[in-house]
């Protein structure tokens, strides 16, 4: 486990070696108050898997995202794209997840 401050620095020494990266938060980010994902996006992060469960882990509810979102005046990108009608998931649309700041 990393203390806090060095997670966020983990992920701005990624976004200053690879600038054109997405660096997803993703599994654990209910464990993290508001003010520490604050601080990893405005280090660096960029993207997050958005909805209430990724497979078998917990996520923050959707709502949750949208509020932190708009008090830190990030606006997300939604990109659809539409999935072939010969798969199991057909007529879904799919979400990109990298975020503008």
């Amino acid at each position: 486990d990393l203390e806090p401050f060095e997670f966020v620095r983990t992920i701005a020494v990624a976004r200053i070696l690879m600038p054109k990266s997405f660096v997803r938060l993703s599994a654990g980010r209910e464990k993290m108050n508001e003010q520490l994902q604050a601080l990893c996006f405005f280090a660096g992060a960029n993207s997050i898997f958005y909805g209430e469960k990724l497979l078998t882990t917990s996520n923050p509810e959707t709502h949750a995202d949208r509020l932190l979102f708009e008090k830190l005046g990030i606006n997300a990108l939604q990109v659809e794209t539409t999935v072939a009608d010969s798969l199991p998931v057909a007529k879904k649309t799919l979400w990109k997840d990298a975020m503008a700041v």
